[in-house]
């Protein structure tokens, strides 16, 4: 009986060795997470191996089986260029991880499918887009940052710094020089990045530009909130300051 064939389009995000010369694949598809076996992959001379490259825009066609396989495919964008950056790399592979820990929608995947693009030109929007897109997961996971008041007190005035652990802004009463003060700019800034709606997206990214320190704080944010570990996130921190 002939095997049936599924034709896939994803985002490649990690490959991992499972035999000699083959690799198990995850890919991000327009809604969900899947896995493939990758054969002979690790040969510099498969035919496959540029189809299985991490940040890669690819249409696959896998057997439908209960573990597909890779059969042959074509690649539709590659951002190789994030590879060849250490602190670039790092940083995609923090959101490819994010990818696994949450609900895959066609709007997450449409943005991360630009965050790649944003940092393959190593455009000055890079880090506005990652701050989009960890806001998505935040929001999409119910640990949204509390940006109309002070969240302890409920006072619109006086707002001057945010709380991780009490999860969004706090005024100067409740503050008490705990946390260190930001500029108003600052926290402006983060009040639009999560009541912005999608349609006013574009808007949004012509507007503002954040920062590394800003999409690190967002991650350190998302990592404490969902209380979960990343290696990827472990090691942004290591190079931080490279």
């Amino acid at each position: 009986m002939k095997t049936s064939i599924d034709e896939i389009k994803g985002i490649i995000l990690s490959i991992n060795e499972y035999k000699e010369y083959d690799s198990i694949v995850k890919m991000v598809t327009e809604n969900k997470i899947i896995d493939f076996i990758a054969k002979g992959v690790l040969k510099q001379t498969s035919k496959n191996r540029m189809l299985c490259q991490p940040f890669s825009y690819v249409s696959l066609q896998l057997t439908h089986t209960s573990f597909p396989v890779l059969i042959t495919g074509n690649v539709i964008q590659s951002y190789y260029k994030i590879s060849q950056d250490l602190m670039n790399q790092a940083i995609c592979n923090c959101l490819c991880d994010l990818l696994l820990h949450t609900e895959i929608d066609l709007n997450l995947f449409h943005l991360f499918d630009q965050v790649l693009h944003r940092f393959h030109i190593d455009d000055k929007k890079k880090y506005t887009l990652a701050c989009m897109f960890i806001k998505d997961i935040l929001i999409k996971d119910g640990f949204s940052m509390h940006v109309n008041d002070c969240i302890l007190c409920h006072t619109k005035k006086n707002l001057e710094t945010i709380s991780i652990k009490d999860g969004g802004f706090l005024c100067h009463n409740c503050n008490q020089g705990k946390y260190k003060k930001m500029h108003k700019d600052e926290l402006i800034q983060y009040y639009s990045l999560f009541q912005y709606k999608e349609e006013k997206s574009e808007e949004f990214i012509n507007y503002y530009t954040f920062s590394f320190d800003q999409m690190f704080y967002l991650m350190e944010w998302y990592c404490l909130h969902e209380q979960i570990h990343l290696k990827s996130f472990q090691f942004l921190q290591e190079i931080r300051y490279l």
